[in-house]
C-alpha cells in the first residue's frame, strides 16, 4: 500500500503507529485483518470479504507492505453483511470508495463472524472433472442457467498504430464491435453481462491478453464466455494468430496474439464450459515484411483446440482462401451486420419454430445469407462463406426470442454519433450503454452548447444546471454511472436542494458558490467541478482547532460527519453510531430517527463525471487531490486540470464502464 494510503480513516489507535518506526509497525503483526474491494468494482468476488490476520508488517520506502493470513475457519465474509456493521466498525461508505489501509479500534462483532464461510461463493469442494453441472434444457435444447454469469470480451481493430510499415485498415471494424456490445448488452441483460470493448488504440498486445486472462480464472462452469474480433487474422507454423494495435510487420510472431496460447488456452485451463467465439477477420489484406509464410485462418484448428464441453463454438467469417468484405451501404462488415440481424432477433430464418435461436440455425442463416449479398452486390461480386466450428453436449440455445419480444437493436452505422442532447434518459431499472453515454447525454442535457470550459456563479444558473445533470433516477440494479472525485471517490445516488438553501448529495451538505463545465475532445472525457463555501459548525462537538489545523493539512479541507435527528438536533457521530444520544437535556434512542450528514467547515470542491471516467485512475489520485487544493488557494487552474485529465488513457470499456 502506498504510504499517503497507509492509515487513513483511522481510529485512535491507529495515532500510535509510524511508519518510520519498524517497532511501531510490530505492533500491527497479529491482529485481526478485513480485505474487500472498494465500493463500484466488478467482478466474481467483489462482494467477497477477507478475513484473517497482519503478519510481517513493513515499510520498503513509500510501501507499507504486509502478508494476510487467513483465517482457517472463517476467511470469507459476505460484504453485504459487513454492511450491517459498519458503524460498529467506524467504517463509513465515505471511504469504502478509496483504496486504503485503515487502522481501526476494537475488534469484529462475533455476529458478524457468524456469516463467515470456509469457501468463496461458488467455489466446489470436487475435483474439476466433476465441477459441470447438468444441463438445463428447455424443448430438448440446453439453454443458460438463470444465474449464470455472461462475461465477453469484444476487439475492433479498425486502424493500426501508424510507422514505417502501414497495416491495411480493416473497414467498419469498430463500428462492428459497437454494435456487437450493445447486442450482448441487449440480449443478455437479464445476466447482466461484463463487457470489455477494445478498439483501436485500447486494444494492444498487453490490453487484450490481460484481458482475456483476467477474466478467463474467473468463470465458472455455469457461465458463459463470449469473444468477438474484427481486424486482421491469419495462420502461420505457429497457429491461428489475431493482429492486435500495435503488431510490428517486422516482428509478427511476437506482436500477434496466439489463438490457442493466449485465447483458448487460458479458457480450456477454466472451470469455463460455454465459449462463444466470433471472428470476423481474414489475411488477405495483411502483408508481414519478410518471407513469413501465412495463409487464412485454419478453421480445422479451432476444433481441436475447442475443449468438449457444454458448449463451444467458434463462428468464422469466411472460409480459408476466402476474404471478409465489407459493404459501405451497410456501413458494417457483410458477416457482421446478419450475424447481429440474427442477434437481435430481426432475422426470422435464424429463429426455429419453438423460438430458439440456437447454434444450428445462427450458421445455417449465416450461411445462406452472406454468400448470397457478397455474390449480388454490384460493387463486391466475390464468394464469401461462413464457417462453424462446434463441440457441444446437444444442441444449444444461444437465446430465445419470445413472441411480441422488442427484436432488439438494429445494427448501427459506421460512424457512431456521440450522445446528444434530446437523447432520451431511461427512468427504469437500466439504464442505456455505458456509465460515459449516460453521463454524456446528462452533461448535454445540462449545458447544451457547451464546447470550452464555462463558468456559472449565479445562485439560479447552479441550479437549474445542477439539478438537470442530477436528476433522479442516479441509481439503477445494476450500477451507479455518475460519480463526485476528490479523495474519497464515491457514487452519486440522490440529489436535491433543501429548503435551508443547501445541496444534499447524499450524506454531504454543500453551499455551492460556483461550479463549471469541461466538456472533452471526447464525450467521454466530459466532467463538471463544483465548489462550495465552508459552513458553521453543526454544533455537536466543542470547538478543537488544533484537530482542525491537522485535517486541513491533511486533506486541504477540515470537515465533520454527525447525525441529524428529527431534522433539527444536531449529535455527533459516535452518538449517531450507537443510535442514542443526549437530546433536549434526555437521553434518547435515536434509532431510524436519525440521518448521517457529512459537512465541510472550511471551502471544499470537487468534480463529477462518470464511473468510467478517465479520472477513476489510482495513479490520479494523489495529482487530483493536489490540483483541486490549488484552486482553493488561489482561485484559479481548473484549465491546468482540465489539461491532466484530457491527457489521460481512456478506460477499457467493461459493462459499466
Amino acid at each position: 500500500m502506498d504510504l499517503d494510503r497507509f492509515n487513513t480513516y483511522s481510529g485512535n489507535f491507529g495515532r500510535t503507529v509510524d511508519p518510520d518506526d519498524p517497532a511501531s509497525l510490530r505492533q500491527l503483526d497479529d491482529a485481526t485483518a478485513l480485505v474487500m474491494y472498494e465500493i463500484g468494482v466488478e467482478g466474481p468476488n467483489a462482494g467477497v470479504v477477507r478475513h484473517g490476520r497482519l503478519k510481517n508488517v513493513v515499510r520498503y520506502g513509500q510501501v507499507v507492505s504486509c502478508q494476510i493470513e487467513l483465517d482457517p475457519e472463517r476467511p470469507y465474509l459476505p460484504r453485504e453483511k459487513l454492511v450491517e456493521f459498519e458503524r460498529h466498525l467506524g467504517m463509513h461508505r465515505f471511504e469504502q470508495g478509496r483504496t486504503h489501509w485503515a487502522i481501526k479500534d476494537g475488534d469484529l462483532p462475533p455476529a458478524l463472524l457468524e456469516a463467515a464461510t470456509q469457501h468463496l461463493p461458488g467455489e466446489s469442494l470436487e475435483p474439476a472433472e466433476a465441477q459441470a453441472t447438468p444441463e438445463t434444457i428447455v424443448d430438448g435444447i440446453a439453454v443458460l442457467p438463470e444465474g449464470a454469469r455472461v462475461v465477453a470480451v469484444i476487439v475492433g481493430l479498425e486502424t493500426y498504430r501508424a510507422g514505417a510499415q502501414q497495416i491495411d485498415a480493416v473497414a467498419f471494424a469498430e463500428a462492428d464491435a459497437a454494435s456487437f456490445r450493445q447486442a450482448i448488452e441487449t440480449i443478455f441483460a437479464a445476466h447482466r453481462p461484463e463487457v470489455c470493448l477494445l478498439t483501436n488504440s485500447e486494444a494492444t498486445y498487453a490490453d487484450l491478453i490481460n484481458a482475456i486472462a483476467e477474466r478467463a480464472y474467473s468463470v465458472g462452469p455455469d457461465d458463459l464466455f463470449i469473444f468477438y474480433y474484427a481486424g486482421h487474422g491469419f495462420h502461420d507454423d505457429s497457429g491461428n494468430r489475431l493482429t492486435v494495435w500495435d503488431t510490428n510487420l517486422m516482428n509478427v510472431a511476437g506482436t500477434t496474439v496466439g489463438v490457442d496460447e493466449h485465447i483458448l488456452g487460458p479458457l480450456r485451463k477454466s472451470a469455463c464450459q460455454r465459449v462463444l467465439a466470433f471472428v470476423d477477420a481474414c489475411a488477405s489484406r495483411f502483408r508481414p515484411l519478410g518471407r513469413k509464410a501465412i495463409t487464412a485462418l485454419d478453421a480445422a484448428e479451432f476444433g481441436k483446440l475447442l475443449k468438449s464441453a457444454a458448449f463451444n463454438a467458434v463462428f468464422l467469417s469466411c472460409r480459408a482462401g476466402e476474404r471478409s468484405f465489407p459493404d459501405n451501404d451497410l456501413g458494417h462488415g457483410v458477416w457482421t451486420h446478419y450475424l447481429l440481424r440474427a442477434l437481435n432477433g430481426q432475422a426470422p430464418e435464424a429463429i426455429d419454430q419453438r423460438g430458439f435461436i440456437t447454434n444450428a440455425t445462427l450458421q445455417d442463416y449465416l450461411r445462406q445469407e452472406v454468400p448470397r449479398h457478397v455474390a449480388n452486390h454490384p460493387r463486391i461480386k466475390a464468394v464469401q462463406t461462413p464457417e462453424a466450428i462446434v463441440t457441444a453436449t446437444s444442441t444449444f440455445a444461444i437465446r430465445h426470442v419470445a413472441e411480441g419480444q422488442p427484436a432488439g437493436l438494429a445494427p448501427q452505422p459506421a460512424q457512431l454519433p456521440a450522445p446528444v442532447a434530446d437523447t432520451p434518459v431511461p427512468d427504469h431499472a437500466r439504464y442505456a450503454g455505458s456509465s460515459t453515454e449516460f453521463f454524456a447525454r446528462r452533461f448535454a442535457r445540462a449545458f447544451p452548447g457547451a464546447r470550452t470550459i464555462q463558468w456559472f456563479d449565479d445562485k439560479a444558473a447552479i441550479r437549474t444546471r445542477l439539478l438537470r445533470l442530477l436528476e433522479a433516477p442516479l441509481t439503477f440494479d445494476h450500477a451507479s454511472p455518475v460519480w463526485w472525485w476528490r479523495d474519497g471517490n464515491l457514487q452519486i445516488e440522490s440529489f436535491s436542494l433543501q429548503p435551508n438553501g443547501l445541496y444534499l448529495m447524499d450524506e454531504t451538505e454543500l453551499d455551492i458558490r460556483r461550479i463549471a463545465a469541461a466538456p472533452g475532445r471526447a464525450y467521454w472525457q466530459s466532467f463538471v467541478y463544483v465548489e462550495a463555501a465552508g459552513l458553521p459548525p453543526s454544533g455537536a462537538y466543542t470547538p478543537n482547532p488544533e484537530r482542525s489545523k491537522r485535517t486541513i493539512e491533511d486533506f486541504g479541507y477540515d470537515y465533520e460527519e454527525y447525525g441529524l435527528v428529527d431534522g433539527q438536533h444536531a449529535v455527533t457521530r459516535g452518538e449517531y453510531d450507537d443510535g442514542a444520544a443526549m437530546v433536549d437535556g434526555e437521553l434518547k434512542d435515536i434509532q431510524h430517527r436519525a440521518e448521517l450528514r457529512v459537512r465541510h467547515l472550511t471551502p471544499y470542491n470537487f468534480l463529477i463525471a462518470a464511473n468510467g471516467s478517465p479520472i477513476n485512475n489510482p495513479a490520479f489520485d494523489k495529482t487530483l487531490a493536489e490540483r483541486l487544493n490549488g484552486i482553493l488557494e488561489n482561485g484559479d487552474g481548473l484549465e491546468d486540470l482540465a489539461a491532466d485529465i484530457w491527457k489521460l488513457r481512456r478506460r477499457p470499456q467493461h459493462h459499466r464502464d
